[in-house]
């Protein structure tokens, strides 16, 4: 095996191995992103080494071609790597680092498409060539060019980049592992410079390759275990420093029941609970002994970690800090500390005085007890009470804040001198509290007249001191207040906060569900954006008014409102402008309207007036719902100021009368949504009332689309197919047109069922049947000696060509049949283009590139723009029969027909015009250079059989 071939072995071997290495660190908790980063770095020079030998050995110019961007792309990869690990190793992050690593990358994929790598700009071929030594290996002869500058040039700059950010952190920390990473990185740099001149044909050597990273991964191998061991040391030193610091008292008991270590924390504890103890046997610590605990130690030393619950301890002797014989409560937790073979070495005890946890649990107790209340009103009475007895004062009042004016509060609850006193509503209290932050608490201020709602009662028991609260939403939102009043401020020093803290939240609580309750019951019946009713008010209502109508023999009214050009305005400008504007048109709607009428929002930009009309005469019902609605139409034209901006929205809408024989709520609603769809279809901002041709005409469109939906299973679509022959008469081509026979309503018209099934869907499946029939049609025509050599036109819907297979879909189609995909036409309009124009061209693009032909129909009738019509892939265009028909009116000159053909010579496309009826036509259009026709003058669309005959009847003679 050649030298050079073992040196790159052992290379991707030794990066392999410091791959696992690395990575195993790099996943140790918490994740090492530098040991990561560098992981991948060597992960990548297994395959830049590995695809070099490849190179090496190549013995085709395909194989070698291969290789070589494998090889190059793994570099470039290895490149996009090195800024982030610089970045990250010396913890200086900058924009180049980004820059250059997005730019190697960029490189990486760029040199997969390129067709001989970014090295090459022109390849000649492969070479082989003799090594000092007398071994051989493969080598490319070619030219460089820009790209493989601006690639050199990428890779140097990182280097530098990398180079002066390890110098830096150097210079900085002066430690000698950077350096010896900064050398091994110069090195490296020193490599790959020759690796680029060799590339570049300046130097003609040997590709170094990944050799020159061996130096790097050493250094910083080592560089990483020295820094490893540097954190474990920091480590230790930190886990000491937070033991000696811990407000926790802890000890650490060796196996052997030794005590090694003791905290301050638990020193001053020991001086507060037991005597002078500090090293020795843990057996003989007298708070050990006194609590029982050594039965849990012996749990502790067997491996399981122990919870004591709190234990009541009472401290021995006065000291400075609690009274004689006072009560505390300290719980313990036991855990066994293990070594590196899971063996248990050392137990550890952790001891909390949590006296006043236990304190407040038997608060929280007492107040749970005391506050259970069937109503709002004496949940806040009870509490009141138990604040004022459990604190010792002699006044306290829960008040909430006035949410449209917060320096108003009104009390929920009111307690002093033994007595609930009546609430007051709006009482304006003292801004100082809005410093408070949420739950702080403001005490001892000698003002408590200025901030209770009754001064007159405080002034006869002589209080003259507070403590007041903040109470929030969950949000930390300010809701209210609780206040506690006192004579003399001593009580109110001596309260405890967290236990004050305990009302607070459950009273915050409390008025935030209250407020939540209010809010709730307000939304359910009214639109939280324009203040209309909602939609569910609205149902309600319009059940009543039905109701009332049937019972009184009055008539009612609805009228479904939609706004014509929201939409524009809501993708345009945004939703929070949408918003303003439908604010907007509501406030400008409930202004054309009478008290008596029932305006919603019924959703989106849908609003409903509802109204019961004093009349029993539909026509005059009709005449007064058109009033007001031309009424709304009218106010909705002019324009609406919305933050400084005029809009014009304008809306259409839908009337109907009410009640008929049997109609139900649903049955009004479904009527209004009708007429308001045929106000659209006539243009929009207009009026429509319901009348039961609607009916008749939803029915029948519902019919037409249930039958849709099984046409193609039950064989009821058919194709005829229309000649298309050229000056001679011979015929150069047929388009093929769907047909539909529904079995109840007989042929239906494709102008009537297309669209349905371009709104449904169905035109996908449909537009499939008719490609698959008109190539199984064509190749049964060839088979059986069809006198027919031309093309097969098939039309081709906007929904059809947005569908992102429908390129591979039309391919799998003909290739089912042995047919030349140049013999399929396809048809695609002016506005099929339209939508999303660029996607579209590229998937006509793709389709000519198969072979098939493309042709632009109905060519003048739309967006006619030489700007994009050249950007179109086009065979063909097709001339609409509407200018055809204009032949027919009048024998002036027409200059536009003469320029299509123009267009169509200077283009080189094939021009057809189609709907060709007379000879005259035929004639004027051959004097503008007229060549291929369609129309009823030659040939009325045939049945599959009648083509046939026709194709039989007329190709022979000619």
């Amino acid at each position: 095996m050649p030298l050079e071939t073992l040196i790159l072995i052992f290379t991707a071997g030794l990066m392999a191995y410091a791959t696992v290495q690395h990575a195993t660190s790099a996943l140790e908790n918490p994740i090492d992103k530098v040991q990561f980063i560098f992981a991948g770095i060597t992960a990548l020079i297994i395959p830049f080494a590995f695809f070099q030998i490849l190179m090496m050995q190549a013995t085709t110019e395909s194989d070698f071609i291969w290789a070589l961007k494998a090889n190059l792309s793994a570099g470039l990869l290895i490149g996009a790597l090195l800024p982030w690990f610089a970045a990250i190793y010396t913890q200086r992050k900058t924009l180049w680092h980004w820059v250059l690593s997005l730019a190697s990358l960029s490189l990486a994929i760029a040199n997969l498409w390129q067709p001989y790598s970014l090295q090459y700009n022109l390849f000649s071929g492969i070479s082989s060539k003799q090594m000092p030594w007398g071994e051989t290996y493969t080598d490319g002869i070619g030219t460089s060019g820009s790209l493989s500058y601006v690639a050199a040039t990428v890779v140097v700059l990182i280097y530098i980049y990398c180079l002066y950010a390890f110098w830096r952190h150097y210079r900085h920390k002066c430690r000698w592992v950077d350096l010896i990473l900064f050398l091994a990185f110069t090195l490296s740099f020193i490599a790959t410079i020759i690796g680029i001149l060799i590339r570049l044909s300046i130097l003609d050597w040997i590709l170094p390759g990944p050799v020159g990273f061996i130096g790097m991964v050493l250094a910083m191998s080592i560089a990483l275990s020295i820094n490893k061991n540097h954190r474990l040391q920091s480590s230790e030193k930190r886990f000491r420093t937070l033991i000696e610091q811990s407000s926790f008292g802890i000890q650490l008991v060796s196996v052997h029941g030794n005590i090694e270590l003791t905290n301050p924390a638990w020193q001053k504890m020991r001086g507060l609970i037991a005597n002078d103890f500090d090293q020795g046997p843990i057996s003989r610590d007298h708070y050990v002994l006194r609590q029982g605990l050594m039965p849990f130690i012996h749990r502790g030393f067997a491996g399981e970690s122990v919870d004591i619950p709190p234990l009541r301890w009472e401290t021995p002797e006065p000291n400075a800090e609690y009274h004689s014989n006072a009560t505390r409560w300290i719980q313990t937790k036991i855990g066994p500390i293990r070594d590196e073979n899971g063996s248990v070495s050392h137990i550890i005890l952790v001891h909390e005085d949590v006296t006043e946890e236990q304190q407040v649990e038997t608060a929280i107790h007492k107040i749970a007890a005391g506050v259970a209340s069937p109503s709002d009103q004496q949940f806040f009475q009870q509490m009141v009470v138990s604040l004022v007895e459990l604190f010792h004062v002699d006044a306290a009042f829960i008040g909430a804040l006035d949410e449209t004016d917060p320096q108003k509060l009104t009390t929920l609850a009111l307690y002093s001198g033994g007595t609930l006193q009546e609430n007051l509503r709006n009482y304006p209290f003292d801004a100082k509290f809005n410093c408070l932050n949420p739950n702080q608490q403001l005490a001892d201020v000698s003002d408590a007249p200025a901030v209770c709602p009754v001064p007159d009662l405080l002034a006869q028991i002589g209080i003259q001191h507070y403590r007041c609260a903040m109470l929030c939403d969950n949000k930390n939102e300010p809701t209210g207040l609780l206040v506690l009043l006192n004579r003399s401020p001593a009580n109110l020093s001596k309260i405890n906060p967290d236990i004050l803290a305990i009302f607070v939240a459950r009273a915050g609580a409390e008025v935030q569900q209250i407020k939540a309750d209010q809010h709730i019951r307000q939304l359910a019946y009214e639109d939280y954006l324009t203040g209309l009713s909602n939609r569910a008010l609205f149902h309600q209502r319009l059940s009543q008014t039905l109701a009332e109508a049937r019972s009184s023999m009055h008539l009612g009214a609805l009228l479904l409102i939609d706004l014509d050009h929201f939409k524009t305005i809501n993708d345009a400008l945004g939703h929070d402008v949408g918003d303003d504007v439908l604010k907007a048109v509501a406030i400008r709607t409930k202004e054309a309207t009478d008290e008596k009428t029932l305006l919603a929002r019924f959703g989106g930009d849908e609003f409903v007036a509802l109204m019961l009309l004093d009349t029993t005469v539909i026509d005059t019902a009709e005449q007064l719902a058109s009033k007001t609605a031309k009424h709304i139409l009218d106010a909705l034209k002019a324009p609406l100021s919305v933050n400084g901006r005029d809009f014009s929205v304008g809306a259409s809408i839908g009337v109907v009368v009410f009640p008929q024989e049997n109609e139900t709520e649903l049955d009004i609603l479904r009527h209004a949504d009708m007429a308001l769809y045929k106000a659209k279809k006539h243009g929009r901002n207009n009026v429509q009332l319901f009348n039961p041709s609607l009916q008749i005409a939803a029915t029948t469109r519902l019919k037409l689309e249930e039958g849709l939906r099984a046409a193609v299973g039950n064989n009821e679509l058919s194709l005829n197919y229309q000649p298309q022959v050229n000056i001679d008469g011979c015929c150069i081509g047929v388009e093929a047109l769907l047909r539909w026979h529904h079995p109840e309503l007989g042929v239906v018209s494709p102008d009537e069922f297309i669209p349905i099934a371009e709104e449904t869907g169905l035109i996908h499946p449909i537009g499939l049947w008719v490609l698959e029939q008109a190539c199984k049609d064509l190749s049964r025509w060839h088979e059986n000696g069809i006198p027919f050599q031309g093309h097969m036109a098939v039309n081709v819907s906007p929904w059809q060509l947005i569908s992102t297979n429908f390129v591979n879909e039309i391919k799998q189609i003909v290739e089912q049949y042995p047919l030349d995909p140049k013999r399929i036409m396809l048809e695609v309009t002016e506005s099929t283009l339209l939508h999303n124009r660029y996607e579209s061209i590229a998937k006509l693009e793709q389709l000519r590139h198969l072979g098939f032909k493309i042709s632009l129909d109905d060519f003048g009738t739309g967006y006619s723009s030489l700007s994009y019509l050249k950007d179109i892939p086009l065979d063909q265009l097709k001339i609409d029969k509407s200018f055809i028909d204009e032949l027919e009116k009048t024998d002036d000159e027409q200059p536009l027909l003469a320029s299509i053909y123009a267009i169509g010579i200077h283009m080189h496309l094939a021009i057809i015009a189609e709907g060709v009826e007379t000879q005259n036509q035929c004639e004027r259009l051959i004097s503008m250079g007229g060549k291929a026709f369609q129309g009823y003058l030659f040939s009325k669309p045939l049945t599959e059989l009648d083509l046939i005959a026709w194709l039989r009847g007329t190709q022979r003679t000619r």
